[in-house]
């Protein structure tokens, strides 16, 4: 018997040139247009996630601004508070009238005021403060009042520098001088 063998005639020849023309379109076809596909495939992938991730991130915050929105009154109610307290105006005659108004409710009698120009307040962008100077007489008691007046409850942002308290001779009565600055803003823009 004779054994198997191998002869390369023209149709082996030409079988055994095209599997391997075959495998070349291939490997040629994948390097040229499959494997591209499936980096720019890649690619979108990536960028779908990243755009997902902003999306969670933007719908927190637009839920956030939503329930901002829905307190917008008391937003608005505390702007005004603020605005009481630094004004953009000097709206010097209103202080004038928290000051009386002070001096009134606690027994203490105004005797002279000195309002200087406003000065710009150093390291402090858009903020200016005029110094008042008061001189007040009556009791003690009745001066600390009005100090605790001044500095805690009339609306108006007032800074207490100083307190000079002089006693007469009997002891009862005293007269203060008061420094006191109170401040003012520059108007934000479209909040007024």
């Amino acid at each position: 018997m004779r054994g198997w063998s191998w002869s390369w005639t023209a149709s082996r020849l030409w079988a055994v040139g095209g599997a391997a023309a075959a495998l070349l379109a291939l490997a040629i076809s994948w390097f040229v247009l499959i494997h591209p596909r499936y980096s720019e495939t890649a690619q979108l992938e990536e960028d779908i996630a990243a755009a997902e991730q902003r999306l969670v991130a933007d719908q927190r915050r637009l839920s956030k601004l939503r329930i901002d929105h829905a307190d917008l009154g008391r937003f608005r109610s505390e702007l005004e508070t603020n605005r009481e307290a630094l004004p953009t105006t000097p709206a010097t005659s209103d202080f004038l009238r928290e000051l009386q108004s002070a001096a009134n409710k606690t027994g203490a009698s105004v005797d002279s005021l000195a309002v200087g120009d406003a000065t710009p307040v150093p390291g402090v962008a858009a903020v200016s403060s005029l110094r008042l100077t008061l001189t007040l007489s009556g009791t003690p008691a009745r001066l600390d009042a009005f100090v605790h007046e001044v500095r805690l409850d009339q609306p108006r942002a007032a800074l207490v520098d100083s307190v000079n308290l002089l006693r007469n001779g009997t002891g009862k009565k005293g007269i203060l001088t008061v420094s006191v600055q109170v401040f003012v803003t520059e108007p934000l823009g479209g909040t007024d």
